[in-house]
């Protein structure tokens, strides 16, 4: 997608109701990650979706949830389908340790003793999984060679395969944290058992971001692997203060001396303009105009009714319905003329002047506002990726002056303040 560095923009594939989004925009986004629950409560579906859209992806193996509260997963006290059938991919010895409780880190280490045969097992699973799940079941299999021999053809079984696998990880709330030697044991028995392309998840708590001493350690103790995939929980770039932003960056600029590519797992947009700062390629992944933020404590969604939110590229944000109907009824020069919102525009100005931004948001639903996102992102992304340096730091003190005006509609750039002062502290 991006001009210029290497920066790429994967959505993560969702609910069913945002297939025809994928589909409809493959322009405006790079590649698809899939939730390893995902595939496996949809193995038949995915890899058709997958062929359709010819993108490169990757798997989430969300091995993180096992170690936090399990009722995170639950629904009415059962463990969730999808979650079941993840969890059977991890055989007996999983199953019976996750129908009682969540994992600890004795399950791996424990009197200064590694239970070898289980990380062993844990890693070869979670990597065979992104190997296999996309195959075609054993009925369907069975099926299609049976349909061979009948037509005297030689059967083509083909699955898309993901653009590097990813090994297990867990959330860590410090270096001495006992989740943190066991992530970094995972990954170099991933690199043992994987002789392909293999990104390495670093997830922990955002307060590590304001402990820059502890940040050579973690780059040295996570390095040889082929990229990065990074995930400080509960970062949020609107809200967060500006002392976790210039964290993020050092952290970034220290973890960037290893060379290699680096994703974030969940971001939001100034993933985008800090790379660029810093010189790094890789990119971001995140939901369709939501997911850019995402505690590992979170209850898992369950999909559908989201709000309407409308975004406006100016203050990298999505305004709620209501105040973007007060703002832009006073500012409609302000609207993003994207083809989506272009479409709608020319419905809505057959209208009397008064009604005319009134009706646009009548037409704007769910799915519309989502492929208004995925245009004006798309372009947002672009834009900031082609910019030299200093030109991506000036970009947002001018997006700082046009709308420093509008804070009367509830339209705030603060957070555009926070990202100007961090950057120029890089």
């Amino acid at each position: 997608m991006s001009k210029g560095r290497d920066f790429s923009l994967y959505f993560r594939l969702g609910i069913a109701a945002e297939r025809n989004l994928f589909q409809n925009g493959t322009g405006t986004y790079d590649g698809v990650v899939i939730s390893a629950y995902f595939a496996a409560f949809y193995r038949s579906s995915t890899p058709v979706i997958l062929r359709a859209l010819n993108k490169p992806f990757f798997f989430d193996p969300v091995t993180y949830v096992f170690a936090r509260d399990i009722e995170n997963i639950r629904r009415d006290g059962d463990m969730r389908k999808s979650f079941q059938r993840l969890v059977e991919w991890y055989g007996s010895d999983f199953k019976h340790i996750l129908s009682h409780r969540q994992l600890i880190p004795k399950d791996f280490y424990h009197d200064r003793h590694w239970n070898t045969k289980r990380v062993s097992e844990f890693v070869d699973r979670t990597l065979t999984l992104q190997q296999r799940i996309l195959s075609p079941p054993a009925g369907i299999q069975q099926s299609l060679l049976r349909y061979a021999e009948l037509i005297e053809a030689v059967p083509r079984i083909s699955k898309p395969e993901p653009a590097f696998l990813v090994a297990p990880y867990f959330s860590f709330e410090s270096t001495e944290d006992p989740w943190y030697r066991i992530a970094v044991k995972l990954a170099q028995e991933s690199c043992n058992q994987q002789s392909g392309k293999l990104f390495v998840p670093i997830c922990f708590s955002k307060e590590l971001l304001l402990q820059e001493n502890r940040f050579e350690e973690i780059r040295d103790d996570f390095n040889g692997y082929d990229g990065y995939l990074v995930w400080p929980s509960d970062f949020n770039d609107d809200r967060d203060a500006l002392e976790y932003l210039v964290g993020l960056a050092k952290f970034l600029k220290t973890l960037a001396k290893e060379k290699k590519p680096i994703y974030f797992l969940y971001g939001g947009s100034f993933i985008p303009l800090l790379s660029n700062v810093l010189g790094i390629n890789g990119g971001y992944c995140r939901g369709i105009c939501y997911g850019e933020t995402k505690d590992v404590d979170a209850m898992m969604a369950t999909g559908g009714g989201a709000p309407v939110r409308y975004y406006y590229e100016k203050t990298f944000s999505k305004l709620p319905e209501s105040v973007a109907r007060a703002f832009f009824s006073d500012h409609p020069k302000e609207l993003c003329m994207c083809k989506v919102c272009s479409s709608l525009w020319k419905k809505a100005v057959k209208h009397p002047a008064k009604e005319r931004v009134p009706h646009f948001f009548d037409l704007l639903d769910y799915m519309s506002a989502r492929m208004h996102f995925m245009e004006s992102h798309a372009q947002q992304v672009r834009e900031v990726m082609s910019l030299p340096r200093k030109q991506a730091i000036n970009l947002l003190m001018r997006y700082i002056e046009h709308t420093k005006y509008f804070a009367p509609y509830n339209v705030s750039n603060l957070h555009l303040a926070r990202w100007h002062s961090a950057l120029q502290r890089i």
